[in-house]
């Protein structure tokens, strides 16, 4: 098989009466239960919107501080 071929989707067993499925099949052929796809993808993208929302977080703190430092310098009391 040449690498830039896509693999075939390997047989499977059907989780719900244990019967092998082809790679084709979408539902196991004794029982009628869809066999899941597992999507690869999923995990990675998970991941990535973690890690954007964690920077967003972090950026929107840092934000919050420089305004707060900036009110801060601006609003001091005048000695007695």
């Amino acid at each position: 098989m040449a690498p830039d071929q896509p693999r075939p989707r390997e047989t499977g067993i059907c989780s719900r009466c244990g019967q092998l499925v082809a790679p084709e099949g979408n539902r196991c052929p004794r029982c009628g239960s869809p066999m899941k796809v597992h999507n690869k993808r999923l995990p990675i993208l998970i991941g990535i919107a973690g890690v954007l929302a964690l920077l967003f977080v972090v950026l929107l703190m840092v934000r919050v501080i420089q305004r707060s430092d900036d009110s801060d310098s601006t609003t001091q009391m005048e000695p007695r």
